[in-house]
């Protein structure tokens, strides 16, 4: 059965039916061997993407499409959308960037704002609320951005600055120097 998986977090097989960017599945899961298991519902360990433009697998290292709002986090995406970046909504130095506002509700003056604080991409480009999660076979698009959609992907290598365990907040290491939310 075809769902956004924008709408729902836990299945096995979704695909994007509003037209926000091409076609995606999420078509199964590696089980432990590492092989996909097709139509079982599980304990899921990896979630599997399938790109609607080349059909190769994205294996993402996260058991579910994680949703933004449910955790109070955002995310971004690089330009070449294969890294996100993560923080706490709670996080002093996001709140002292925009006071405090949950990042899908910002506008365009305030997410601009937040891009211009941001250092590059460690993997290259711009984090930015426009960008797209993409394929990492081809690059073509494989998920929406934050603006239109509320799940999002970690890749290998994404930078996620709330410390669970811990409990800290370290958005304020992504920004550059001299930026207003550098002095928490």
């Amino acid at each position: 059965r075809a769902r956004d998986h924008c709408s729902s977090r836990q299945k096995i097989s979704a695909r994007h039916e509003r037209g926000h960017t091409r076609p995606i599945e999420v078509t199964g899961n590696l089980d432990a061997k590492g092989t996909i298991e097709m139509g079982k519902r599980t304990h899921l360990k990896n979630t599997v993407v399938k790109c609607a433009s080349c059909a190769r697998a994205n294996v993402f290292d996260q058991p579910y499409l994680y949703h933004a709002g449910f955790s109070d986090q955002g995310f971004l995406y690089n330009d070449a959308g294969n890294l996100t970046l993560t923080w706490s909504c709670y996080d002093p130095a996001y709140a002292a960037l925009v006071g405090g506002k949950s990042p899908w509700a910002l506008t365009l003056a305030e997410k601009q704002k937040v891009e211009e604080a941001l250092l590059p991409a460690p993997k290259g480009g711009r984090l930015r609320f426009s960008n797209l999660a993409r394929c990492l076979h081809c690059g073509a698009a494989i998920s929406d951005s934050i603006e239109r959609c509320i799940y999002y992907l970690l890749y290998d290598g994404s930078i996620q600055t709330q410390d669970l365990q811990r409990h800290d907040h370290n958005f304020g290491q992504q920004l550059r120097t001299g930026t207003s939310a550098t002095n928490d």
